[in-house]
């Protein structure tokens, strides 16, 4: 399920760290830092494309399979975000 609204790219293979970016609408993007705050990691905000705006976010398998209810509550953001 993440791989389908995430962009993942591997950092460092030895560390099994992935940087996931994703974009959400830009109304939305005040919610996403405190999401990510609660699960105690930080999403930094890249860049804004019209009403846009895309974060990254550094993770692991663990933390993603330990958090996976709070990442779904994100991909529902990403979902409102892609065209339709």
């Amino acid at each position: 399920m993440i791989n389908s609204f995430f962009n993942q790219f591997v950092l460092q293979p030895g560390r099994n760290k992935s940087l996931l970016s994703f974009w959400i609408n830009t109304i939305d993007a005040d919610i996403l830092p405190a999401v990510f705050e609660q699960i105690g990691v930080p999403a930094t905000p890249k860049k804004t494309s019209g009403d846009s705006k895309q974060f990254v976010v550094l993770a692991d398998q663990r933390l993603i399979e330990s958090n996976g209810e709070r990442f779904q509550q994100i991909a529902e953001y990403v979902k409102k975000c892609r065209p339709t």
